[in-house]
């Protein structure tokens, strides 16, 4: 019984005479895990002053019609240009997809483009573009024209597939209403783990009835089923 209670005092001992050094080793592990992290980001932040920071910067416009009014594409992509726009969606081309590369073509832009064809028995209500700067095309690797109002294009990145998914859906159809909303669901359903999607366009629907609309509406506001 001695014997075990003169082992148990040595060890009570030794605990308490090393235990200020482990937490000060605890501590200064602590530190230098601080240290390392501050650093990776200020050589990352360099990195970045150096190269320049790699990042998208995405808007979309209802341009409504440029079939007879190829000026407003060259307004439009002035704009982009101006603001940096990495990538440009439109909507409601209301043109073929032929004369949509033909006229981004004939105003030496730095953009590609990836057009659908309008609806050949509709005056108007269809057709998309996606604009992806040039120095990013590399980086495409598919392009799936679905319909005219759906055009999906994939780029490929290390360890990184993103998927930009251009739609219009027309306010007074609800088949391809249906079809338009059944397909971005697909996508992002069957989407890979290291895969990104962007969908952007114009749905004519509200989704957000307080940020989409100046005066909200608490009566005859309904949602697209998409957003539900």
């Amino acid at each position: 019984m001695d014997f075990l209670q003169n082992e148990r005092r040595v060890y009570e001992r030794r605990q308490i005479e090393e235990t200020p050094y482990l937490q000060k080793t605890v501590s200064r592990r602590a530190e230098s895990k601080k240290k390392i992290t501050r650093t990776e980001k200020d050589q990352l932040k360099e990195k970045w002053k150096r190269e320049g920071r790699k990042e998208f910067k995405i808007a979309c416009h209802n341009i409504n019609g440029l079939k007879t009014k190829g000026w407003k594409l060259g307004n439009l992509i002035e704009w982009a240009e101006s603001e940096e726009i990495t990538i440009l969606g439109i909507t409601e081309t209301n043109m073929s997809e032929r004369e949509g590369k033909f006229l981004a073509h004939g105003l030496n832009i730095r953009y590609k483009g990836y057009w659908t064809s309008a609806a050949q028995d509709k005056k108007k209500g269809s057709g998309i573009g996606i604009l992806i700067e040039e120095k990013w095309e590399k980086h495409v690797g598919a392009v799936k024209r679905y319909s005219e109002y759906v055009i999906e294009v994939r780029m490929y990145f290390k360890q990184l597939e993103l998927v930009l998914l251009g739609v219009y859906i027309p306010p007074n159809d609800k088949t391809i209403s249906k079809k338009v909303q059944q397909r971005i669901v697909e996508t992002v359903a069957n989407r890979k783990k290291q895969t990104q999607i962007i969908v952007f366009g114009d749905f004519n629907h509200t989704v957000d009835n307080v940020l989409d609309r100046q005066h909200s509406q608490t009566t005859n506001y309904k949602r697209l089923p998409l957003f539900n």
